[in-house]
Order: C-alpha cells, then structure tokens, then sequence
C-alpha cells in the first residue's frame, strides 16, 4: 500500500513535517533510519524517514522526495514482525515459501488495509 501526498509549501523537511504530525496526530511519531527499504540518501548513508506508528503491527513509512513530494507507505515498524509478516525480500524460494506468505498476506491483508487508510487520511492537513 503506497499513497503520495503533494505538500504545502512551508513543509520543506522531516523535521517539519514531524513536528506538525506530533500536534495533530495521536499516533506516536518519529524519526528513523530506513531500515526497511534500506535506501541510502545523496551522501551515501541510510536515508532517514518519519515512522507513524499505530502500533507495533501497523505504522506508515513517510518519505520525503525532492519535488514537494511525500511518499507514504505501509510499514510494519517491528523489526521482528515484519521479519516474520513483512515482504520476502529473497529472489528464489522455494513452493512453501510463497505458499505461506500468500497465506499471511491474505490473512492479514483486511486489517492492514484499514490501518492504512485511517493512518494516511490523518495527514491530510499537508497537502495543498
């Protein structure tokens, strides 16, 4: 799940962005290292991006681009859940592998979902 809000012109860095979703937001927020899509940033080194977190199983991964953009995806924020319920990141499995992950995905897939939608519609406030 992967949503892209245009931001106002006043939120130009997480920081910012931050501090707004902290006063508006009753989700616990902060500021990570992206450590699930492990992109690296201009310099080299581990882009950072802001964490909302719902709970140990739903949280909302938000990135900032260049362009006034924000990219906003769903995120398991437990290092081990999500090591255990995340995406499979191996180029070959084998039949069992891809037999089970479609099972979790499919029983997990409504609640994510939900938890999505009600994470990402509580950061209308920053786009236009």
């Amino acid at each position: 799940m992967y949503t892209q809000i245009t931001l106002k012109q006043e939120y130009q860095s997480l920081d910012q962005i931050l501090k707004l979703i902290q006063n508006s937001s009753p989700y616990e927020v902060s500021i990570e290292y992206d450590v699930w899509d492990m992109q690296t940033d201009a310099s080299g080194q581990i882009a950072k991006c802001i964490l909302v977190k719902k709970s140990s199983m739903h949280g909302l991964k938000l990135e900032l681009d260049g362009k006034q953009q924000l990219h906003a995806s769903y995120v398991i924020p437990n290092k081990a859940l999500n090591a255990i319920l995340g995406p499979n990141k191996k180029r070959y499995r084998n039949p069992l592998e891809i037999l089970s992950s479609k099972l979790l995905s499919m029983a997990i897939a409504g609640q994510q979902k939900k938890a999505f939608t009600e994470m990402s519609t509580s950061l209308n406030n920053l786009s236009h």
